[in-house]
C-alpha cells in the first residue's frame, strides 16, 4: 500500500483581449493498493479553490476511485471515475457532476505507441464571464521514436463543451463541439534536457452561430523541458 499527496497552484493569463484569467489551488490525496502484479487500484479525495480575474471564487471537492491493469506486455489500460461537488457564492445551488479519465496504450513494437483516452472535467470559462463548462472528450494519438534522439507524434480529438451559469442573472445556453489535431516533434538533447515543437489546430462548431469567441485557440509553440530523475 502507498499514499500520494499532491498540491498544485496554477495561474492562467491570456494575451487575447477579452479572455478571462484565473488563479487556482488544488490538492488531491490517494490511497493505493496493489491487488496483483498486473492490477493496482486506489481511492482519492481532493479539494480545490479557483478565483476568476473578474468574478467570485469557487470551491470544490472530488471523490474518486482509480485502477490500472496491465493486460499484456503490450497493452495497458487505466482509469478513474468519481463525482465533483462545486460551490459558488450567492444563491446559486451547488453543482454535482461526474468526472472521469479513461486511457489505453498499445505498444506494437519498441519505439511505437498508440493511445486512446477519454475524459470528463469541469472548468471555469475563459471566454464568458459568470459561466463554467463541462468538457467531455475523446482522443487518439500515435508516437514514434526514430534516429535515437527524436520522437514524432500526431493526435486528434473531439470535445463537447456544455456551459452553465454560476451567478444569478446570467443565462448559459451555449454548447460547443471542438475538433483538435496536434502534431509534434521532440528531441532528447542530453539525458536531462529535452526540446520540442508542436502545432495544435482546433475547429469549434457551436450552437450559437452569432458568437465566435472560443475557449480554445490554434497554438504553435516551441517548448523546452528539463527532465529531473531521482536515482
Amino acid at each position: 500500500a502507498s499514499f500520494d499527496i499532491n498540491l498544485s497552484h496554477s495561474i492562467s493569463e491570456y494575451d487575447t483581449p477579452g479572455l478571462i484569467g484565473s488563479s487556482s489551488w488544488a490538492n488531491d490525496n490517494w490511497f493505493n493498493w496493489e491487488f496483483t502484479p498486473r492490477v493496482t487500484g486506489g481511492l482519492g479525495v481532493g479539494e480545490g479553490y479557483m478565483k476568476p480575474a473578474n468574478g467570485d471564487a469557487q470551491t470544490y471537492e472530488q471523490f474518486q476511485t482509480r485502477a490500472q491493469y496491465q493486460v499484456t506486455e503490450l497493452i495497458d489500460v487505466s482509469g478513474s471515475v468519481g463525482i465533483e461537488l462545486r460551490q459558488f457564492k450567492g444563491d446559486v445551488p451547488q453543482d454535482v457532476n461526474p468526472i472521469y479519465t479513461l486511457a489505453g496504450t498499445y505498444v506494437p513494437q519498441e519505439g511505437t505507441s498508440i493511445s486512446l483516452s477519454g475524459s470528463r472535467r469541469n472548468q471555469s470559462s475563459a471566454a464568458f464571464a459568470g459561466q463554467n463548462y463541462s468538457s467531455t472528450g475523446i482522443s487518439l494519438g500515435v508516437r514514434q521514436a526514430f534516429l535515437e534522439k527524436f520522437v514524432a507524434s500526431v493526435s486528434g480529438g473531439y470535445d463537447f463543451l456544455d456551459y452553465r451559469s454560476v451567478i444569478s442573472g446570467v443565462a448559459a445556453t451555449r454548447q460547443d463541439s471542438v475538433y483538435t489535431v496536434r502534431v509534434g516533434l521532440d528531441m532528447n538533447i542530453t539525458m536531462k534536457w529535452q526540446a520540442g515543437v508542436f502545432f495544435t489546430h482546433r475547429t469549434n462548431e457551436h450552437s450559437r452561430s452569432e458568437e465566435h469567441t472560443s475557449e480554445l485557440q490554434s497554438l504553435a509553440y516551441l517548448v523546452c523541458r528539463l527532465l529531473l530523475e531521482k536515482k
